[in-house]
């Protein structure tokens, strides 16, 4: 009886540990795959979208139990791989890549705090552009600008440290090309996170 109940009082402390507070703070590397396209004045093509590896470092600043602000630095590809216009195929190999930084406001909710959704603006900065081999950097706007939201379920290994699947999309607001109409980039990215908490903090402190 005594050791159920120690066990159950170890218990309750771990998970109460596990809830952050105001001022701390998790680093999460992460990698991932991501797939992105064209949207808005498409002319009537459809563009066949691109799939790529997604990887980053978000960082986590806790207002409180349920408020964090998210950001990092984010590698990010938009892009194609084919054009489809009246049923007439095109191959395209194109890339966008760009350095991406959000700016997320996330809630953390359920018993323990393991779900999470985020939401807010992302800005993307190009580092290259080619289409089918040639350099285009010089017709792409060099900030790319979304607006996106996302949903994750944290695993707690241990007060310190976890392990999250996440799931981000965004649209971006701003055209991708410097002329003609306005199309932009689609982006959607599944991945894994190692969340650290980093240092540790008294709950007694105020």
């Amino acid at each position: 009886m005594k050791k159920t109940l120690l066990i159950a009082l170890l218990f309750s402390c771990a998970s109460h540990a596990q809830i952050r507070e105001k001022g701390e703070i998790e680093v999460s590397p992460f990698v991932g795959f991501s797939t992105s396209s064209y949207y808005g004045s498409t002319g009537g093509i459809v563009y066949e979208p691109r799939y790529s590896v997604y990887f980053g470092v978000n960082g986590d600043f806790y207002l409180n139990e349920k408020w964090s602000i998210r950001t990092g630095v984010e590698y990010q590809r938009f892009g194609t791989t084919e054009a489809k216009y009246f049923g007439d195929r095109e191959k395209i190999d194109e890339k966008l890549n760009f350095v991406a930084v959000p700016l997320h406001a996330n809630i953390h909710f359920g018993k323990k705090r393991n779900w999470n959704i985020n939401f807010g603006p992302t800005v993307a900065f190009l580092t290259s552009a080619n289409s089918d081999g040639v350099d285009v950097t010089q017709f792409i706007n060099p900030v790319h600008v979304a607006l996106g939201a996302g949903v994750g379920y944290k695993f707690y290994i241990n007060d310190s440290f976890g392990v999250q699947l996440n799931y981000q999309q965004q649209f971006g607001v701003n055209s991708n090309f410097k002329q003609g109409d306005f199309m932009s980039s689609v982006l959607g990215g599944f991945n894994v996170k190692a969340v650290f908490k980093l240092g540790s903090k008294s709950r007694n402190d105020n």
